[in-house]
């Protein structure tokens, strides 16, 4: 009884294991082809635009301190527009 039990349970992990690979796998692909139709439409920009679009990037802040920095100013820069 045991051993059954034992069984089922790693038979379960082993189907639930390759059900998740393919889920990895699937989205994978998902992602490429998002990237693909990214740059798809960024080169359609650049052909109506006439000049060549730059890719998106997030700015990355080089410390807390200089983050807080730009957070500090952006807020008193809006205050004076409000």
């Amino acid at each position: 009884m045991q051993d059954d039990v034992h069984t089922q349970i790693s038979e379960l992990e082993a189907k639930l294991t390759e059900l998740r690979s393919g889920q990895v796998i699937e989205l994978q692909e998902q992602l490429k082809a998002a990237r693909q139709t990214i740059a798809d439409l960024q080169s359609e920009i650049a052909m109506l635009a006439d000049h060549e679009v730059k890719p998106f990037l997030c700015r990355q802040f080089q410390s807390l301190s200089d983050a807080v920095c730009r957070c500090y100013f952006i807020t008193m820069a809006l205050k004076q527009f409000a």
